[in-house]
């Protein structure tokens, strides 16, 4: 039997993150809110999955660290990108400070890490997210023709 950090809580805990962006863009009476609401949550969940995925196979490669199995790691990373999104929004203020230990949090609890393991996953996430960031606007730059 599965224990439920593998399927449950983080199946749990992507629906709660869609459901509580839907209630908050709707609770602000914001009908393209709901839009950009979902689709921020989209942008974050494909970014975070498969930036996660390659942060996660080179922390495996560099520690020997064991993140379970795809489809269980791909599941935990959907909901550790989704479910603090929706708690910054909630917090508008404190948000995003908020999200940024709720998402190692998540990572740690989940994933069952180390110190030194989430230490070198979230440097390599971060170094990844910066880099698309990177990209996207070099992107964006070339089709504006700046």
């Amino acid at each position: 039997m599965r224990r439920p950090k593998e399927i449950a809580i983080p199946a749990a805990l992507l629906i709660a993150g869609v459901v509580l962006l839907t209630v908050h863009a709707v609770a602000n009476k914001d009908a393209a809110g709901v839009g950009m609401a979902l689709g921020t949550a989209g942008v974050r969940l494909v970014m975070g999955v498969v930036l996660g995925v390659i942060a996660c196979l080179f922390t495996a490669a560099l520690l020997g660290t064991s993140f379970g199995s795809l489809w269980g790691a791909v599941l935990k990373l959907a909901a550790i990108a989704v479910f603090p999104l929706a708690g910054a929004m909630l917090f508008p203020y404190v948000g995003w400070i908020l999200l940024l230990f709720v998402d190692m949090g998540l990572i740690l609890w989940l994933f069952d890490l180390t110190t030194l393991e989430l230490a070198v996953l979230v440097v390599t996430l971060w170094v990844l997210q910066l880099l698309a960031l990177f990209s996207a606007g070099l992107v964006v730059a070339g089709v504006l023709g700046v």
